[in-house]
């Protein structure tokens, strides 16, 4: 079962690939830049992004150890293709790139210094183990870092478009994956003690901007993890559905366009051990 929900979820992000670094998502970078400093790097540090995506975490990171290394890995090749795209174009040196699922990894134990995933781990099937092996692999006195949605993000359209769903008779949940798994933050709290961290913190932040129109707010549910969502629509029922929401959410543009607003919450914890250096 969870082999089968890792290649579904890589299908998913292999499919968005292409527009994952569209303008409309831009909040993944602005909370990757948060992430990389709530993780304090020194330019020494073995460094490891977990669910790298096309790498807005790896390559913040990288700047962060010239004499140091990222290793990004993700499970969707389309993704990491446009990551290597952007090493190569850059001629950036101190970051490999691997087709790794984060819940059994290949790397050695006490290896890394610093470990960051953002807005990955809720997609994992079996969090615990992915945690788990995040602490096998950091050298004690390492830092892990993550981040996730405190809250349903991006109110109302997402409502709207969850709303245009049930109307339709989809299912707008998933039991396996989703966003709201670690809403609760005692969730990511458990993971992380259970695992062994200590000196478990969070850290809140809510992130704003403004989208065009309606069309921009279709690249997002076209181009992210709502896309999951998107192809359980019957394909004949698709064009009008989309069609529907993207009425129901031009009602909300105003002067300034169209909110865009995420309440993110950022998890840091230590490996007992070592320094943290």
């Amino acid at each position: 079962m969870t082999d089968r929900i890792v290649q579904k979820t890589a299908a998913v992000f292999d499919s968005v690939a292409e527009g994952y670094d569209s303008e409309a998502l831009r909040m993944f970078s602005f909370a990757a830049d948060r992430l990389v400093d709530l993780a304090e790097i020194g330019p020494h540090m073995r460094v490891l992004d977990v669910a790298t995506g096309t790498g807005v975490v790896a390559l913040a990171a990288a700047q962060r150890v010239p004499a140091g290394r990222v290793q990004a890995i993700d499970i969707a090749q389309k993704m990491l293709d446009r990551l290597w795209q952007k090493v190569e174009v850059h001629g950036i040196r101190n970051i490999d790139v691997y087709d790794m699922d984060a819940q059994k990894m290949d790397f050695r134990s006490d290896y890394f210094d610093r470990i960051l995933c953002n807005f990955g781990l809720f997609f994992m099937p079996d969090m615990q183990t992915a945690v788990d092996q995040w602490a096998r692999v950091l050298k004690p006195g390492g830092r892990v870092a993550f981040s996730t949605f405190a809250e349903p993000p991006f109110q109302p359209q997402t409502g709207l478009f969850v709303q245009r769903l049930q109307q339709a008779g989809v299912d707008p949940g998933n039991d396996q994956t989703g966003l709201d798994r670690l809403a609760d933050p005692a969730v990511g709290k458990a993971l992380l003690t259970a695992a062994g961290f200590g000196n478990i913190q969070t850290h809140e932040q809510t992130l704003r901007y403004h989208l065009k129109d309606e069309k921009e707010w279709a690249d997002v549910i076209w181009f992210s993890g709502y896309r999951e969502t998107v192809d359980r629509i019957p394909v004949d029922q698709r064009e009008r559905l989309l069609g529907q929401h993207l009425w129901d959410v031009s009602q909300l543009v105003g002067s300034d366009g169209l909110l865009m607003e995420a309440a993110i919450r950022y998890f840091t914890a230590d490996l007992p051990g070592g320094e943290n250096t």
